[in-house]
């Protein structure tokens, strides 16, 4: 069973549940516009998309994802900024982690 998506918030992602307990979601996230100063006289623009996954399998009260963030190790910038001098400084964004989860349902 498969379902998708597309946010406000520049996120697009599928999903993908099969009855033997056995999901995934892959998704695309960007960060939209904003200014960079208090004056609004710069604006950044990121072009970045990142790639998230998840993998999961359930069975009773039982659940386990594997999830990866950032899957292709892209280099990315979170947060630009510009001071009243002119100098840009750039937040680089998380590089790729991998994450497993258990969880019980009591």
């Amino acid at each position: 069973d498969w379902s998708s998506d597309v946010c406000s918030s520049d996120l697009i992602f599928a999903d993908y549940k099969h009855p033997n307990g056995v999901s995934a979601r892959v998704q695309a996230r960007k960060d939209g516009a904003y200014y960079m100063d208090n004056a609004n006289s710069a604006q950044w623009q990121n072009k970045d998309v990142i790639t998230d996954l998840n993998v999961g399998y359930g069975k009773g009260k039982h659940k386990v994802d594997l999830m990866v963030d950032n899957v292709f190790d892209k280099r990315y910038a979170v947060e630009v900024s510009k001071d009243t001098t002119g100098k840009t400084t750039y937040s680089a964004g998380a590089p790729r982690a991998v994450l497993v989860n258990y969880s019980y349902q009591f």
